[in-house]
């Protein structure tokens, strides 16, 4: 086999394909062009899912007829000027990006005006090349047709998906930016006629079109000031969290991206980590450029925070502040990059800033637990649930996830001075090899949780004390050191393992309690740091408002 050189020609398909890889991106693209030409009206049209036909039409400031034939052009802008610009670039992209890319695997129309009552120009473009350049006339702005994807690249076309599904996409690209510019219409249309009609609006009242299932109104508006970064959005509230998520949506300097770190630490912010239940959240994050590198993905999906221990610790605690606390608008520390990525803090602003966070937190237990209906009435369903009434209505309580979350911060908390309940009788459970080996390899751990143990034998292990308030057993013993086994060495991390003994340690479904038992795990539930989720995610607490009962019952 003998090494040559690439023509041309092969080189650009290749050079596209690392960025137009379905109609969906080529939306993006185009779309992105639209807003970056200071559009206020943006229509999009789809056949075939964008298999057949991509129109994209704006109102923005249109090119000229030179504009519009160097625009197809690789390395052709006007946003750029040196190699400096591109860790400062604020808008988008630019249009010789993105056509110069998208006419290498379709074949392309292009329409524009600046001026109305002069003739606009249009392209046609095949095989990359332009084969006639016409007059036009029309109003201000652009129209870009895209016609046959990859027509000519046959192994990626024959790789799309259904029309549905990359209708779908392409859909869910044009909500992400219409949900940015909330002041800007958006309008899409396919063979069904009118899909998507946006007109300006508010942003709750866009992200509510958005959402459709009503969802949005359980929605908790808030907004971070700090330096370098600010976080504003939309967190779902605690109590209405569902399985599946409606949106999940990140936004950095109002480009929307997937930022894996961000999504972890918004969960460990809500007290979530296995991922059981998931939280809608939309977040929009200000962040100075020169903080970001944008440029790590062809398509700038993805970015990278310089300091991302930093951007994980900020997010996750601002999000757990925001959704204790009633006051949704405050302040953080400024934060200063130095040479070596390490953030120095303002000691004194930090404090306080924490004896704020500190007095709110203490007055939405306050109230959260006062709005229960004196008398406290408690009544428990079936020996899994208790119900409480409360001003506005009532809440459930699942009693396994409630008292898991209480074990679990108590575990966590004590774990230098663990506090223990001795066992008047010793439970000893007898382990397979592998099973010691586990038990050996936690011990050091266990014991620092509260558990006191002790190696019977060569196959068993019997156990004098286990942490103050389980509710264990024989099984349950058994069962802790199984779950360690199956979760893996490598996930064995503190957390992990207080999670798989909190659940093993709580009272159990089926378990039946006096009124003082339950109105002591309120208690104990509403001092916790996070008390709306179990260590795993589930919810556990519902709550119910008289106006959701009345609409049940038809009154509303």
């Amino acid at each position: 086999m003998r090494i040559k050189r690439l023509d041309e020609r092969t080189i650009k398909r290749i050079a596209a394909g690392e960025v137009i890889t379905s109609p969906a991106a080529v939306v993006k693209e185009l779309v992105e062009n639209s807003l970056d030409a200071e559009s206020k009206k943006i229509v999009i049209e789809l056949r075939r899912g964008g298999k057949e036909l991509i129109k994209v039409m704006d109102d923005g400031t249109g090119m000229t007829r030179e504009e519009v034939i160097i625009s197809i052009e690789r390395y052709t802008t006007s946003k750029i000027k040196s190699i400096e610009d591109l860790t400062r670039l604020g808008s988008y992209g630019f249009r010789g990006e993105a056509l110069a890319s998208i006419k290498e695997v379709s074949r392309m129309v292009i329409e524009s005006s600046v001026d109305p009552f002069n003739p606009g120009t249009r392209i046609e473009i095949e095989e990359g090349e332009i084969k006639k350049i016409l007059n036009v006339s029309r109003e201000r702005g652009t129209t870009v047709y895209v016609f046959s994807l990859f027509y000519n690249l046959p192994v990626r076309k024959h790789n799309l998906r259904s029309d549905g599904y990359e209708l779908k996409r392409a859909i869910d690209v044009i909500k992400n930016y219409a949900m940015v510019y909330n002041d800007i219409s958006f309008r899409v249309i396919t063979e069904k006629g009118t899909l998507i009609n946006l007109i300006p609006d508010q942003e709750r009242k866009r992200i509510e079109s958005i959402m459709e299932d009503g969802r949005a109104k359980f929605l908790k508006e808030f907004n971070i000031d700090g330096n370098p970064i600010s976080i504003r959005g939309y967190l779902m509230d605690p109590g209405n969290i569902k399985r599946r998520a409606i949106l999940q949506k990140v936004f950095i300097n109002r480009r929307p991206v997937y930022y894996r770190l961000i999504n972890k630490a918004v969960y460990e912010g809500y007290g979530i980590y296995s991922g059981e239940m998931n939280p809608d959240f939309i977040l929009f994050f200000s962040i100075a450029p020169e903080y970001l590198d944008v440029n790590i993905h062809p398509a700038k999906e993805r970015v990278v925070f310089k300091d991302e221990n930093y951007l994980y610790n900020f997010v996750s605690s601002s999000i757990k502040d925001a959704i204790k606390l009633r006051k949704t608008t405050f302040s953080v520390p400024h934060y200063t990059l130095q040479s070596s990525t390490v953030y120095i803090r303002d000691k004194e602003r930090e404090a306080e800033q924490r004896v704020l966070f500190d007095f709110f937190e203490q007055v939405e237990k306050k109230e959260y637990r006062s709005g229960l209906v004196a008398p406290i009435k408690l009544w428990q369903l079936h020996n899994e649930y208790i119900f409480a009434q409360t001003d506005e209505g009532f809440i459930i309580i699942d009693q396994h996830a409630a008292h898991e979350r209480v074990m679990y911060e108590r575990i966590l908390k004590n774990m230098d001075n663990p506090k223990k309940q001795g066992l008047l009788f010793p439970i000893s459970i007898t382990l397979s090899s592998e099973e010691i080996e586990v038990y050996m390899d936690v011990v050091d751990e266990l014991e620092k949780m509260g558990f006191e143990t002790r190696m019977v034998g060569i196959d068993a292990v019997a156990f004098d004390a286990v942490p103050e308030g389980a509710y264990i057993g024989e099984e349950d013993l058994k069962e802790i050191i199984l779950e360690l086994q199956k979760l893996g060495r490598i996930r064995w991390k503190r957390e992990s393992i207080a999670a798989v003994v909190a659940c093993r340690s709580a009272i159990k479904k089926g378990q039946s309690l006096t009124h003082e038992d339950m109105e002591r795990l309120i208690d104990e539930l509403f001092a916790c740091n996070e008390p709306y989720f179990c260590p795993h995610g589930r919810p556990t607490i519902i709550k119910y408002t008289l106006e959701e009962l009345d609409r049940m019952f038809g009154r509303k």
